[in-house]
């Protein structure tokens, strides 16, 4: 990243709300625009003249658009993407949106999020906080996308076949999964989810930290991207092995002993409702040692506290490597707890998981 101001070049086909994106961004002097464009083909070689910190791109965009845009920028002149998208966009729009994500977008944040936002409220300084992360992801030597070999695998941070029947031996009776993501997530969870292979005898329960309007897509897209049985959790639900339960809008989710799902609005916790703590502490209680928790790539902190009772109430936690996250803080956070079992590439965690539960040690 350049000294001084972050560049930002901004691309949306709206005038006025590439005008009003303009005002946010350079509300601090952290900030600089350096092209502000309307027309999605002009944004290649914009990219390649001014080699921004980083790029913001509407989604529906005329001729290309956003993850077309992201896959060919990724291609030719690697740089953080974020994805700033309308509200307007139904169900299938939404879903469609999680192909920029795949293509190597960092994040996406919806307008709404903005729109109204007060100058020094909670909803523009939630969105410059974004962009400060986004600015500072290394996405040539980050982005791997879903599907896409890791790098070659770094000694002394893979169980080996010894390590795993240890973990396994301490995780027979597993009765559930429990994932937490945050930026860098959906990807991450599908290319997890989809190692998994046809058999997987419990279910998995997901809070990812995702602006409400996007929801429903998610849910939709990870279901399709990842082959497994994607549901919204509905409280008092009942968790059905090889479904995946991912935790709704503003709700904290807990799992109960008889493997029922509770949902609640209490406070935020780490400033996230869904909190990742509260999946992880309510399982360390009601499941102790017969669970696994997985904390993947994020911003921030949460579910750091909340995996680390999960290690100490018996369980195998699995936590990303920070070479393979798209940002290292919750991963992070819980490796300085020393929260983990192991620490792995994200190629590695959904055959691990495989390999724990069915005692395989490879794919089928």
């Amino acid at each position: 990243m350049s000294a001084g101001p972050i560049r930002v070049l901004i691309a949306d086909d709206f005038p006025t709300a590439l005008e009003g994106l303009r005002r946010i961004v350079e509300s601090t002097p952290e900030f600089h625009v350096i092209a502000a464009l309307t027309e999605p083909r002009r944004v290649l070689e914009a990219v390649e003249r001014e080699k921004p910190d980083l790029i913001l791109l509407d989604f529906d965009m005329p001729e290309l658009d956003g993850a077309q845009l992201t896959q060919a920028i990724m291609a030719r002149f690697p740089t953080p993407v974020l994805i700033v998208s309308g509200l307007d966009s139904p169900a299938t729009r939404q879903h469609a949106q999680f192909r920029a994500l795949e293509a190597g977008a960092i994040d996406m944040v919806g307008k709404s999020m903005l729109a109204g936002a007060d100058e020094d409220g909670p909803a523009r300084r939630a969105f410059l906080r974004k962009l400060r992360v986004a600015a500072g992801v290394t996405v040539f030597r980050r982005w791997r996308g879903v599907g896409v070999p890791a790098s070659p695998r770094p000694r002394g941070k893979i169980p080996g076949a010894q390590a795993l029947r240890v973990i396994s031996e301490s995780s027979r009776g597993c009765r559930v999964v429990a994932i937490a993501a945050s930026t860098g997530g959906p990807p991450a969870l599908s290319q997890v989810l989809s190692s998994f292979g046809g058999d997987f005898p419990v279910p998995v329960v997901v809070v990812q930290h995702i602006g409400d309007e996007f929801l429903d897509g998610f849910v939709g897209w990870l279901g399709t991207s990842s082959g497994r049985k994607t549901l919204k959790a509905q409280s008092g639900q009942w968790l059905e092995a090889g479904t995946v339960y991912v935790a709704p809008e503003d709700c904290h989710l807990e799992v109960t002993p008889n493997l029922t799902v509770t949902l609640d609005r209490g406070v935020e916790l780490n400033g996230c409702r869904p909190s990742a703590d509260r999946l992880f502490g309510s399982v360390a209680t009601a499941i102790g040692a017969a669970a696994i928790g997985v904390l993947l790539t994020g911003m921030g902190r949460d579910g750091a506290t909340g995996l680390k009772l999960m290690r100490q109430s018996g369980a195998v936690t699995l936590v990303q490597d920070e070479d393979t996250s798209v940002v290292y803080g919750m991963p992070g956070e819980a490796v300085k707890l020393s929260a983990q079992t192991a620490i792995l590439p994200l190629t590695e965690i959904g055959p691990a998981l495989r390999a724990i539960l069915l005692g395989k040690e490879r794919d089928p």
